[in-house]
């Protein structure tokens, strides 16, 4: 039997989270209504087609505007291994049967929808590529850019790099290393043999998911019901319009691009061992089609759910940002798509980290509990670093109680504390570093060392 915690998250990364959907499908059956039959007929139920479960990247994960994947996502894959592993169920007849994967990619609204439908696209087809080591479709991407997705001589240089092969002779090191004619150019043999050892140090060598462990059963050869692009159709933050003509302007395209990246992400959900669909009757285009089909798929009102009010919406609280409802079937529930809140005695751990009264980004954080007599446990999962905003999170729930927040290049270990749920947050000041006007309300004292 799979081991399923029903509407939980199973654990969170940095830029990833995988996690179990509620039990939707048995409370459906239980409302099923069924008629006497006058023959031989057996009244068959079967559940309708909802997800088991969800694994999703976000975009830091992608060079901007590109398919490409960079080398920080070996830190998502474990997790969607597990959550495979963790609904993978036997048969009576003792045959091991993997729940069957859709990957769904999602663009910002920031430009038109067809540029954004081709991104999203190519987007979704990369991860599947990567898990299912296809190589040929990788190529694909590299040699047909597509407006800014060009993958080119930098992605061979980052992938090169990531292995240990830099500087001129990076590539011809790389030949002479995997059999190849060491004449120094990444020509298709070389980038072949180079995405498929990339793709192994990204995923783990023994990790690779078989075409036909999809939804489609890997039957249509681009990918229908496998693989697909949602465009800027279902976002996860609406901007207001008001924020939207603000961040409009030039000079504030980074902090543009900033607020909508969660909007950019790959979702991929899991459903239940032994099913299956006819491609064929799948609603989603092609990831290379354009976006009609979608717009078939649009509630009545889908384009005022995609668009700009007058305040900021997120789908996490009010539930009407995804335009297209056959997406909003699978995803409304989903703990990916709208986290679930911490089981009862439990919180989110998070810091922020500020200097002069700005905020410090990119410093590492380590998060220790401490236990009611004063000795520290083990730590709490891995390293974190602080966003733009000073942000540290560690978003697997951890108890109320006491923690250890050690901070890079500030050696005095702070304790802290989660006393609220509803307050996670976590004051940290820089020690060492003259500060002013701290308001703070979070007491302080040195750990003993």
């Amino acid at each position: 039997m799979a081991d399923n915690k029903q509407g939980l998250i199973h654990r969170v990364t940095q830029a990833g989270i995988a996690a179990f959907h509620p039990d939707e499908d048995a409370n459906l059956l239980k409302r099923a209504r069924v008629a006497p039959t006058t023959a031989d007929e057996f009244n068959t139920i079967q559940p309708p087609l909802l997800p088991r479960a969800c694994w999703k990247l976000e975009d830091m994960r992608f060079m901007f505007d590109s398919s490409l994947v960079l080398p920080e996502i070996k830190e998502e894959m474990p997790l969607l291994r597990e959550i495979i592993e963790k609904n993978t169920e036997t048969n009576a007849d003792g045959v091991t049967m993997k729940p069957p994967l859709s990957i769904f990619g999602h663009a910002d609204p920031v430009g038109d929808d067809a540029y954004n439908k081709t991104l999203s696209g190519r987007r979704a087809m990369a991860i599947y590529a990567l898990i299912t080591r296809r190589t040929d479709m990788w190529e694909q991407l590299y040699s047909h850019p597509a407006g800014g997705d060009n993958w080119g001589q930098p992605s061979t240089k980052m992938m090169l790099g990531s292995l240990g092969f830099n500087g001129p002779t990076a590539t011809h090191d790389f030949q002479e290393a995997n059999d190849l004619t060491p004449d120094g150019s990444a020509g298709p043999k070389t980038r072949e043999k180079l995405f498929l050892v990339y793709m192994d140090s990204l995923c783990g060598p023994d990790f690779v998911v078989a075409r036909e462990d999809f939804l489609g059963g890997g039957v249509d050869p681009d990918g229908k019901a496998d693989y697909q692009g949602c465009s800027e159709f279902n976002p996860l933050i609406l901007l207001s319009i008001q924020e939207n003509q603000e961040l409009s302007q030039p000079q504030n395209k980074s902090k543009r691009n900033e607020e909508n990246a969660p909007n950019r992400r790959v979702m991929i959900f899991l459903f239940r061992p032994g099913r299956r669909v006819i491609p064929g009757r799948w609603p989603c285009p092609r990831a290379k089609e354009g976006d009609a089909g979608c717009r078939k798929r649009f509630f009545v009102e889908g384009e005022w759910r995609r668009s700009p009010g007058p305040v900021r919406r997120e789908f996490k609280e009010t539930g009407d940002t995804f335009a297209c409802r056959f997406y909003n079937r699978f995803a409304a529930n989903s703990p990916c798509e709208h986290p679930l809140p911490p089981p009862k005695g439990k919180a989110f751990l998070s810091v922020i980290v500020f200097f002069h009264q700005e905020p410090i980004a990119d410093l590492k954080v380590e998060f220790t509990a401490v236990s009611p007599g004063g000795a520290t446990d083990a730590e709490l999962g891995q390293e974190v670093k602080t966003d733009s905003e000073g942000v540290a999170k560690l978003l697997t729930p951890v108890p109320i109680g006491n923690y250890l927040c050690e901070v890079q290049y500030q050696p005095p270990t702070m304790i802290t504390t989660v006393p609220d749920i509803e307050d996670p947050f976590i004051l940290v000041l820089p020690i060492g570093r003259p500060y002013y006007d701290f308001d703070g309300d979070s007491p302080f004292k040195e750990s003993p060392k």
